[in-house]
């Protein structure tokens, strides 16, 4: 499946394609493939309990995600 959209991915990318055209703004994609198990892992690292903090799991994902998008932003 490497390489190929899933479902959930084809709905994003259509939301975000009438998103982009009502606000008449570019949209930019980002992977996020395996940023909520590295997230995960740094946890375990520095001794925090994944399974109790979904939520922290979920925003350090996210903070990754974003981080990607600024490197990239950067690069070009």
């Amino acid at each position: 499946r490497e390489g190929k959209l899933g479902f959930q991915a084809k709905k994003v990318q259509n939301y975000a394609k009438r998103v982009a055209a009502a606000l008449e703004l570019p949209v930019e994609y980002v992977d996020e493939t395996l940023t909520s198990v590295e997230a995960e892992e740094m946890l375990k690292a520095q001794g925090i309990s994944p399974s109790k903090n979904k939520g922290l799991i979920d925003r350090k994902a996210a903070s990754m995600i974003l981080q990607q998008w600024l490197d990239k932003r950067r690069e070009n």
